[in-house]
């Protein structure tokens, strides 16, 4: 990894393949001075790790090892979270990106049969809050962004948006601004990461509306996906202009690891101030996953593990 005069990140990956990345179009980093007061959940959009991958495989080297039962146990999920966590062997930022990547290459479809609701004139008696959302929708998620807008709205109001706080803002933003003319163009032009990216908001806003065949399908097709992830992606390079410096990140079980690191200028850095500024950059990627653990294991116990996600 080199840092160019041409405000270019030039990267050589070890199947000798060559790629320069412009700094602006780059994730920038800017740390901030007094941290402990910044208790928000940060995401980064990075690859897996190549151990943390080789442990999923090891864990299911084949299909066949994919729990995909479809009666209902005591062991069933009742929750997303509780479908792919212990699977995933990872915190939030593992479950948000498995899943992402998931859809990313397809092995998730949000409108295969088992995901499509079966038309029925059944009501429940007393008609639930849940039944009033979901009772027009097509699937057991919101999949047209008509419902999914609605749903997102009503959370809102509700002050009900806490499964979103750690989706990166600009993902937001692009999914209340897209239609569902944009969202089928984007689709069937095989755009799929920015349709990924809507999709995952759909799947956090209809996940305690999910059965438990639904469930296990989502399970499923998230290791499947994941077990046969290509190592050979480009790695995510991250600008912290603070200290004029572009890491590369990886993720593992434990969270965000630094592989790599360059500095602009760096042939006019002492050695003592590339120490320290790796220090500082390598402190501030290890609160983040202290801090990142910490609001999650909050957001578990507020969120997925409250009673109101135990019911469908």
């Amino acid at each position: 990894m080199k840092w160019g005069l041409d405000y270019q990140i030039y990267l050589k990956l070890t199947n000798d393949s060559s790629y320069s990345l412009p700094i602006e179009d780059l994730f920038h980093v800017l740390p901030k001075n007094n941290q402990s007061q910044n208790p928000e959940f940060t995401y980064f959009p990075v690859r897996f790790d190549s151990g943390y991958i080789e442990k999923i495989r090891e864990r299911y080297p084949t299909t066949a090892d994919y729990s995909f039962d479809l009666t209902l146990t005591e062991k069933d999920p009742k929750t997303l979270w509780s479908a792919l966590g212990s699977s995933l062997e990872g915190g939030w930022v593992h479950f948000i990106n498995c899943m992402l990547y998931a859809l990313e290459t397809q092995e998730l479809d949000l409108r295969a049969p088992i995901m499509t609701r079966p038309v029925t004139k059944w009501k429940p008696k007393p008609l639930t809050e849940s039944y009033r959302r979901t009772k027009g929708w097509k699937y057991y998620l919101p999949m047209s962004m008509k419902e999914a807008h609605r749903e997102y709205k009503r959370r809102k109001k509700e002050g009900d948006l806490e499964d979103l706080s750690s989706i990166p803002p600009e993902w937001i933003k692009m999914f209340l601004k897209t239609t569902d003319r944009m969202y089928e163009i984007d689709r069937l032009s095989g755009d799929f990461r920015r349709v990924a990216k809507i999709d995952v908001i759909k799947i956090l806003l209809g996940s305690r509306y999910l059965g438990t065949a639904q469930l296990n399908y989502m399970k499923n097709c998230v290791l499947k996906a994941v077990s046969n992830y290509k190592l050979r992606q480009m790695p995510t390079v991250l600008i912290f202009d603070e200290y004029e410096a572009a890491v590369s990140l990886a993720l593992d079980e434990t969270g965000y690891v630094m592989e790599n690191i360059i500095f602009k200028n760096q042939e006019n850095l002492t050695e003592e101030e590339i120490a320290q500024r790796k220090a500082i950059i390598n402190d501030y990627i290890t609160f983040i996953n202290l801090e990142n653990k910490l609001q999650f294991q909050k957001r578990l116990k507020a969120t997925y593990l409250s009673p109101k996600n135990e019911q469908k």
